[in-house]
């Protein structure tokens, strides 16, 4: 499993909304270095040279994304439709899980790779997630110089 570290990202740039006790926001700023990072790695687990290598969808692997406020984000290979998850599982710990089919997890990244500074991406506007969601994801660019 691959793993990127923004724990230590100064400022934090990470805020988790709760709208209502079952559904939440996860904002997540970046620039445009990180932004590489995260694409290089999603390219991995959703990109089709990674199903014609192994020869079935499902394979892909998964990214975790460790950031800060004790939020980690796991990114997997969904098999039936796009979902993305939160959970809570100890007091100062938040996870989420977006699982993401083979087509909308390339759908979702060339939305990702030609987000520019001052723009908003969010997951959902992005892809159909299903019905059991709880979690969306807002990506926003900016420089950080």
């Amino acid at each position: 499993m691959a793993y990127l570290n923004w724990t230590e990202a100064l400022p934090p740039r990470v805020e988790l909304i709760h709208l209502s006790p079952h559904q939440a926001r996860l904002c997540l700023r970046m620039d445009e270095k990180e932004q590489s990072e995260l694409v290089g790695n999603l390219e991995e687990i959703y990109s089709t040279a990674s199903v014609v290598e192994t020869h079935k969808v499902g394979t892909g692997g998964e990214l975790r994304l460790g950031l800060s406020s004790g939020v980690t984000l796991f990114w997997k290979e969904s098999l039936g439709s796009s979902r993305a998850l939160l959970a809570h599982p100890e007091s100062a710990e938040w996870v989420g899980t977006a699982l993401l089919s083979q087509s909308d997890g390339r759908k979702f990244l060339l939305s990702l790779k030609s987000l520019e500074l001052g723009q908003l991406l969010t997951l959902g506007q992005c892809i159909l997630l299903g019905a059991l969601s709880n979690l969306d994801i807002v990506f926003s660019l900016w420089d950080c110089d």
